[in-house]
């Protein structure tokens, strides 16, 4: 029979308390639906979106929701509204997609707008249930939108 020393003993123990512990992977977030997902609009006319992100870990594991409307990508002649969960802030990307302005709460009674839309703080919503996060955006696209 062996022998065990303080140090085996030890060593021994510590890869038995590391060995039990299991952690379990973080899974990411995914881009739900949008609701109108496509259509008119007039210029100056409010138009509401409804824009579901799920997170198997919870609606509390997304730190932002971002939501881009027409065909151009980079926040150009668009709407670009991005929503941080974690400070409870709306912001809109600049004319020339160089940096995101405004950063007030859902309800507050602020707007954010810049040449080619309006996103109104005080009726944009944001509610989370589950594995789902809905941030219903209130916009007001003007006659510089096009897309």
């Amino acid at each position: 029979m062996a022998k065990l020393t303080r140090n085996a003993l030890l060593a021994g123990l510590i890869f038995i308390s590391f060995s039990t512990y299991a952690f379990a992977a973080n899974s990411a977030p995914a881009a739900g639906t949008i609701t109108p997902s496509s259509g008119t609009s007039n210029p100056y006319q409010v138009t509401t979106f409804t824009a579901t992100y799920t997170d198997p870990n919870g609606y509390q594991d997304i730190s932002n929701a971002r939501l881009l409307i027409n065909t151009s990508t980079g926040g150009s002649r668009c709407f670009y509204g991005y929503y941080n969960q974690i400070n409870n802030r709306l912001y809109l990307r600049d004319d020339r997609n160089s940096k995101w302005l405004g950063g007030y709460a859902p309800g507050s009674p602020n707007s954010i707008e810049n040449s080619y839309a309006k996103l109104n703080c005080s009726q944009t919503t944001v509610q989370g249930s589950g594995a789902t996060l809905t941030v219903t955006w209130n916009i007001v696209f003007k006659t510089t939108f096009t897309g």
